[in-house]
């Protein structure tokens, strides 16, 4: 088994490296290099196993630590563990090659996150969001585990009809207000690429992050990530539009990645959003474009559980997979880490 170690995926095959992740957009070479360049808190590493056949797995760890942004607690849990999580997503870090089977790989890949933790000088290695079909080869080599908050997913059908067929009666009478009270509002949608309005769309994304407590200095990236995110990813990157009349008061933006559609981020314009529901009709309209696009499903982020489920939404399920250096220490983390887990 090769065994590869890069701090940029620059320095990694671009191919070789998709090879293996091509399946996950936020594991992608394109991706972790709009990463690299936009994402303010991120200190990746990436290690790459290969053997005789070729590429067989990657993971990327995440080693950023800082007081300031991370506080006392955030800090010393950075401080002491190593995260394999791909940056801004909901998708597990550790991949291996469509045909291999994790729990095929895991002697090898075992033996290098045991030599990886010793050279970062971490006492812990947590693998986040593992879906269920994983769990039992993390926890047969040693992993505890802890739910996670689950990703919101929606299987689409073939048309917008049938969608609207499926949901509860109470849920399309639900929608159907919120289309009258958004006509009250002039609202309009529109998908199209970035124009002259990056400023305004990044402003609706920061709009949000600062409703939640997030400052400015602290929004996760840059304002150039979206241009980014364009060129790197030509044609599968959307941004669903919200008008209220001529004003832009929302969007939606929408990566596609294979035949799943991936809706990461919202931005609002609360003073029209509240009133006119315009989140609502938002991911409604988001579900249009998925089928439209001939999406087989639709992944969104672990927020607003209840809107979601409104919209046909079911929670798939994610966890986190933990184990520490030294084997005694387990016991302790089953105890604490679920009390400083975000």
């Amino acid at each position: 088994m090769i065994y590869t170690e890069a701090r940029s995926i620059l320095e990694l095959d671009e191919a070789r490296w998709d090879a293996v992740t091509g399946n996950v957009l936020s594991m992608t070479h394109a991706w972790l290099r709009v990463m690299e360049t936009h994402l303010k808190f991120y200190r990746p590493r990436y290690f790459f196993l290969e053997n005789e056949q070729g590429p067989c797995a990657a993971i990327v760890a995440d080693t950023y630590v800082s007081l300031k942004q991370l506080g006392l607690v955030g800090w010393l849990r950075q401080r002491l563990s190593l995260a394999l999580r791909p940056p801004f997503s909901s998708f597990c870090g550790v991949m291996v090659r469509p045909g291999i089977s994790l729990e095929a790989i895991m002697p090898d890949l075992d033996a290098v996150l045991r030599q990886v933790c010793r050279q970062e000088k971490r006492l812990v290695i947590t693998v986040s969001n593992v879906e269920a079909s994983e769990v039992a080869s993390w926890r047969q080599a040693g992993f505890l585990v802890m739910p996670q908050p689950g990703v919101g997913r929606l299987d689409l059908p073939e048309t917008y009809d049938q969608y609207l067929d499926a949901l509860r009666t109470k849920d399309r009478q639900e929608l159907r207000r919120a289309r009258r009270r958004g006509e009250k509002f002039d609202l309009h949608f529109e998908t199209h690429p970035l124009q002259d309005d990056g400023e305004q769309i990044y402003a609706l994304f920061c709009e949000v992050f600062t409703r939640h407590g997030i400052p400015l200095e602290s929004i996760p990236f840059t304002p150039h990530f979206l241009v980014a995110l364009e060129r790197e990813i030509p044609g599968d990157v959307f941004f669903l539009r919200g008008y209220a009349a001529e004003k832009l008061v929302g969007v939606g933006l929408c990566l596609r990645n294979g035949t799943a559609l991936w809706a990461p981020l919202i931005g609002l314009d609360y003073e029209i959003a509240r009133p006119s529901y315009l989140y609502f009709l938002l991911m409604d309209e988001t579900i249009r474009l998925g089928i439209e696009l001939g999406m087989q499903k639709i992944f969104l982020g672990k927020t607003n559980e209840r809107v979601k489920q409104r919209h046909g939404f079911h929670l798939e399920e994610r966890w986190l997979c933990y184990r520490a250096r030294l084997s005694p220490l387990n016991q302790l983390l089953a105890w604490v880490l679920p009390l400083v887990q975000d």
